[in-house]
């Protein structure tokens, strides 16, 4: 009677694994642009990174690099700068995710990087089908076209031939 109770629970379980829905980072866009990318680098954390492309082997491994022996590594290189693609692990959270990408601007763009696309990484070394997690590219259309007519509605607001101000009332304020 065990044996059938626990055989029902068993193919049970995996029935309502099969039924349960894809998990979060399963979801989104995937990158497919890896034989274009001129830059490709795994990071963990700031002291664990390691540039995968182009290929960095010192002895048969790829050297562990903390920021500033990546800042080092990338002011010697001598690569084109189209597309810097860093593959983060899976663990950062959303405002961490924010810091890293802010972080990565600071350093590429100084440097020449015209687009920098973050991926989560997976279980293999072939970052084309990662999901994507930021792209410069696109990301930075969206907010243009949110951002510039917010600024021109602030500049409006600001400008003398505007002097007059809203009061909540509706009544016009000098």
């Amino acid at each position: 009677m065990r044996q059938q109770i626990f055989l029902a629970a068993t193919l049970l379980g995996l029935a309502s694994c099969s039924l349960a829905p894809p998990e979060a980072a399963n979801l989104g866009p995937r990158f497919h642009e890896g034989d274009a990318a001129n830059l490709v680098v795994r990071f963990n954390s700031w002291n664990s990174i390691q540039i995968m492309r182009p290929d960095t082997r010192e002895n048969g491994f790829l050297p562990l690099l903390d920021r500033d022996g990546v800042v080092a590594r990338l002011d010697r290189m001598h690569t084109d700068r189209q597309l810097a693609v860093v593959v983060l692990g899976a663990m950062f959270s959303r405002a961490q995710e924010q810091e890293i990408i802010r972080d990565w601007h600071q350093i590429l763009n100084p440097r020449g990087f015209r687009r920098l696309v973050l991926l989560r990484a997976g279980f293999k070394d072939n970052i084309n089908g990662l999901r994507v997690v930021y792209d410069s590219a696109i990301n930075q259309a969206d907010a243009s076209s949110v951002i510039a007519p917010a600024l021109a509605g602030i500049a409006q607001v600001a400008s003398p031939a505007r002097a007059d101000a809203a009061h909540p009332s509706g009544a016009s304020v000098r």
